[in-house]
């Protein structure tokens, strides 16, 4: 085995293991028994705690793709890696399915907020959705009555 002198060299609060580490060459099985094990170690937590260990007693030519190969393979890892699930698609509500009715049957309104402009000034959202219609309306308005209602009459007027 093979120490390297590392810029640590003259370090002399650390011990020998950091100045001089144990350089190993990438695709050996030694190299993989003293990754496998340092995964081991840190509780399979991943590549950046398995690096730290590693990195405090060997030097491995590009390490983090070996590493990252590594742990990628280990089985304990992979049995306790999620698996993605898809969610299943939501039917179309019936009031979407009537083809016989006319724009503007049926109707959604949101009115969400308040969202702060400055010190003293707020405004709410107000999204109006036809269910026949894929665009929706609507925009920022202060919270008074008659705004409100008057925002309502203006997305009503679409439909006639």
């Amino acid at each position: 085995m093979l120490r390297i002198v590392a810029r640590l060299a003259n370090a002399e609060f650390l011990n020998e293991e950091p100045k001089n580490p144990i350089a190993l060459p990438r695709k050996h099985a030694l190299t993989r028994l003293f990754i496998r094990s340092a995964h081991r170690d840190v509780g399979y937590l991943g590549v950046s705690s398995t690096r730290a260990e590693l990195g405090r007693r060997f030097f491995i030519p590009k390490f983090i793709s070996t590493v990252k190969h590594e742990i990628h393979a280990c089985k304990t890892c992979r049995k306790q890696r999620p698996i993605a699930v898809q969610a299943p698609v939501a039917l179309i509500h019936n009031n979407r399915l009537q083809f016989q009715a006319f724009p503007f049957a049926s109707c959604g309104m949101d009115y969400f907020g308040p969202f702060v402009i400055s010190r003293k000034r707020k405004r709410w959202g107000l999204i109006f959705m036809s269910h026949h219609e894929s665009d929706p309306s609507g925009g920022l308005y202060p919270n008074e009555y008659r705004i409100v209602v008057f925002s309502l009459r203006a997305f009503y007027s679409k439909a006639w």
